[in-house]
């Protein structure tokens, strides 16, 4: 049985304030400090609560703002992984895809997304199998920096 917590109107406050500060630019430890809570954990679980209630216009500006700043990541990763040459440093590859994975995975906890994440190995030393993998990587990130039109996927469908 799971016990429901339900914020009270001065810890809601708090993490709205945190929530700010957060768009703002300020990392976690900052926002601790500021905020007076115990360590980064704190304000890190606050902002995530008015996240997951959406009660507030400012949690969207940050949802937005970190988007942005993700979209910045995955167009900065995808520019190095096709800068490396076939056939070099394959650690670098395998730093890059999984740097990548990282992204996608922040992505999806902003938005709430429940993925199913397996962990998969791949021998970095096997001939071909990195590069094949750098393809397909490639081409997913390009399907994925080709953003959809919002409004197309949200319009109602006729039927």
């Amino acid at each position: 049985m799971t016990i429901q917590h339900r914020a009270s109107a001065a810890e809601r406050h708090r993490q709205l304030q945190a929530l700010e500060l957060r768009a703002a630019g300020d990392d976690y430890d900052t926002i601790a400090e500021k905020l007076k809570y115990a360590d980064r954990s704190g304000p890190y679980r606050a902002v995530e609560a008015v996240l997951r209630r959406r009660e507030s216009a400012a949690a969207e500006d940050l949802r937005r703002l970190e988007d942005h700043r993700l979209d910045t990541h995955t167009a900065r990763l995808a520019a190095e992984l096709q800068a490396i040459p076939v056939g070099s440093d394959p650690m670098a590859v395998a730093r890059l895809i999984m740097a990548q994975l990282r992204v996608s995975e922040r992505r999806a906890r902003l938005h709430g997304l429940d993925l199913d994440y397996r962990h998969h190995s791949v021998n970095v030393g096997a001939s071909g199998g990195l590069e094949s993998l750098k393809a397909e990587w490639t081409r997913l990130m390009e399907v994925s920096t080709a953003r959809p039109d919002i409004q197309a996927l949200e319009a109602p469908h006729e039927g």
